[in-house]
């Protein structure tokens, strides 16, 4: 192959970088369209098909994480009581945190809104430990549906206090608005007597989006009360991204103290506070 031929083999695959350019920059516009023209109602219908049928949240999958993360245990180790203890799961899927915790010996009451995901959760059986599964999003709490059955509710309000609570791997993220994620934490530290773990999607420059085009985001955002932070993407639905100062201000004022933060984002770890209530 000659040296000019080298050449324009090189240059073309250069020149294809625009192609990636031009994805980022259809992902950013998808994002801020979905933002201001989708209801609620379809973000959570979005989120509820796009976790329920994917492998990763089936635990009949090899894609299924039946662990703890390294960052969880640490946590778990760290912070919770020894086992035997009530662990309350929110936000917890098919099921991944709350049999890890259930293999240590812990008692777990879970719930998610999602009817495939509960229904899998409900599914499976665990020989060493006791699960009490519901469905119910943090919006409902602390009233939550039983799943099978009579269908009745029950009350977090009616149950014993937890000795420890997760809300479940960056679920908090996917709330929508700053009431709705004081009236989680504050619902959680109602319910606790220990600590309150809540994993979050921290902020970057990523997200700081189509600056040239800020009025408009400004513009589309407010049809639908949309914040700054707020994002969509096709692969986990919509999303809040955090920073140390809203994390400690949303505690603050849900009556709760960070006893813990950890804002590091590589891949071995996730962004994560451990929130106690005020004395």
């Amino acid at each position: 192959m000659s040296v000019r031929e080298n050449d324009w083999g090189a240059r073309l695959i250069l020149a294809s970088r625009w192609l990636d350019r031009g994805y980022g920059l259809l992902e950013k516009v998808r994002s801020e369209l979905v933002l201001a023209f989708a209801s609620d109602e379809t973000l959570d219908r979005y989120n509820d098909l796009a976790y329920s049928g994917s492998s990763e949240y089936d635990p009949s999958s090899s894609a299924f994480r039946a662990y703890l993360f390294p960052w969880e245990e640490q946590v778990v180790d760290r912070f919770f009581p020894t086992p035997p203890a009530r662990v309350l799961v929110g936000g917890a899927g098919s099921g991944r945190e709350a049999f890890a915790l259930l293999e240590r010996g812990y008692e777990v009451v879970a719930f998610d809104p999602s009817v495939g995901l509960t229904s899998l959760m409900a599914s499976r059986t665990h020989p060493a430990g006791k699960l009490s599964v519901y469905r119910g999003g943090y919006e409902d709490l602390p009233v939550l549906s039983a799943v099978g059955g009579d269908g009745g509710t029950v009350s977090l309000a009616d149950m014993p206090p937890f000795d420890a609570s997760v809300i479940g791997w960056g679920s908090y993220s996917h709330l929508r608005t700053t009431e709705q994620r004081i009236n989680t934490l504050r619902a959680f530290g109602d319910a606790t007597d220990g600590a309150v773990v809540v994993s979050f999607l921290k902020l970057a420059s990523s997200h700081l989006g189509l600056r040239r085009l800020a009025g408009l985001r400004r513009f589309l955002r407010a049809r639908k009360g949309r914040q700054a932070g707020d994002a969509f993407s096709v692969h986990i639905g919509f999303y809040h991204v955090f920073d140390d100062h809203e994390v400690r201000d949303l505690a603050q004022r849900a009556a709760l103290e960070v006893t813990y933060l950890n804002s590091d984002d590589r891949e071995t770890n996730w962004p994560h506070a451990v929130l106690e209530r005020k004395e």
